[in-house]
């Protein structure tokens, strides 16, 4: 042992070089394995974020509502037309607001659940010209977004037809605290 020691002293220097060598060849794969690690946690990261949107925007869109419109005569002769609708999502639709041309009068419903019937019936006035026309109704979801529905109305032999049917969100609603 004692000249294993002598030699050990007779080479220190040779001794703290190797040793400085090793330090640094290990410092440097640990700081290679350190960055792979962060690598990969922001690759984990970002996936885990974009699985959380895609959950989100799933969540949101099966509970969000949809509301359908249609119209029907009243009676024929009297131009008189009623507008039906229904919400057929799977969310409830709450502060209804339409817009028709003409509208006699509006639902008084603060909401309707995906469960309802038909909703009430808006009454509104189309005898005027026949010029196309679209009804509208602007609604709220569970989640804070306003919703739109728009029903275009096409002039046909009869007084109108449905057309086409749009539903697009509009804002995110602003929550009083």
């Amino acid at each position: 042992m004692s000249n294993e020691i002598d030699w050990l002293n007779d080479n220190s220097g040779a001794v703290q070089a190797a040793s400085t060598v090793v330090l640094v060849l290990a410092t440097t794969v640990l700081a290679v394995v350190t960055g792979l690690y962060a690598k990969f946690a922001h690759a984990i990261s970002t996936a885990t974020a974009s699985q959380v949107k895609a959950s989100r925007d799933i969540a949101e869109a099966t509970m969000r509502p949809v509301i359908s419109l249609w119209i029907k005569p009243v009676t024929h002769a009297d131009g008189r037309w009623i507008a039906c609708y229904q919400n057929i999502g799977n969310g409830p639709a709450v502060n209804l607001a339409f817009e028709c041309p003409s509208l006699v009068n509006t639902s008084k419903r603060v909401g309707m659940s995906s469960n309802d019937p038909v909703g009430d019936d808006v009454i509104f006035d189309l005898a005027m010209s026949k010029s196309e026309k679209a009804i509208a109704v602007e609604y709220d979801d569970a989640a804070g977004w306003r919703w739109r529905t728009e029903l275009v109305l096409v002039p046909s032999s009869v007084g109108y037809d449905n057309g086409a049917t749009t539903v697009a969100k509009v804002a995110k609603v602003a929550k009083n605290s």
